[in-house]
């Protein structure tokens, strides 16, 4: 019995591996197809990795951006002079930091990636930080007092103590970093 076939181009001429060559293009389209797609995949999946690490260093950072914010609403370092070379953990805004020398900001860019300059002028948070390739910290500076009267020595009135505070926080990987600061306000009676 004889097989149909399909017919030929031209009459007279035998057909033989139409089908192969159309099967080879399609399993080439195919596996372009395929490797885009994976391509696709990998960037995808490590999109989603930098954003949980950058993600990871914002949070560490907020946390012990919080814990300077309790440590300072609950009379942290109160009553002590803040010194340029934030030897004693308050740095002194007016007179120069390691970020601010009176005058122009110093470049902090450079900074915030450099382990010396936190360990040498910053609080380490010591609590518990899961995944945090280092443990964050933070640095306080004291940027002014204010008096709420205009009474010499601020007798009858009570100080404003003014501060910026900045922390760093590392994500997974050591080159994922998150800086935040806040400015914060207390009451400090001490100078009375």
């Amino acid at each position: 019995m004889a097989h149909p076939s399909a017919p030929c181009p031209a009459p007279g001429r035998r057909c033989r591996g139409a089908a192969l060559a159309t099967a080879l293009v399609l399993l080439l389209v195919l596996t372009v197809l395929g490797v885009s797609v994976l391509n696709t995949v990998m960037l995808e999946e490590r999109m989603a990795g930098n954003l949980r690490d950058s993600t990871l260093a914002f949070e560490t950072a907020e946390t012990v951006l919080m814990s300077a914010e309790r440590n300072l609403a609950g009379g942290w370092r109160l009553g002590v002079d803040p010194k340029p070379d934030c030897s004693n953990q308050v740095c002194d805004a007016v007179n120069g930091t390691p970020t601010y020398d009176g005058v122009n900001p110093l470049d902090f860019e450079n900074n915030a990636h450099n382990d010396g300059f936190w360990y040498a002028n910053s609080v380490t948070y010591t609590g518990a930080i899961n995944n945090a390739a280092k443990n964050p910290s933070y640095y306080v500076e004291k940027t002014d007092n204010i008096c709420s009267t205009a009474e010499i020595n601020c007798e009858g009135g009570s100080i404003r103590g003014y501060y910026r505070v900045t922390a760093r926080g590392i994500g997974a990987g050591t080159n994922t970093v998150s800086i935040l600061q806040i400015h914060f306000a207390r009451t400090e009676d001490f100078y009375k």
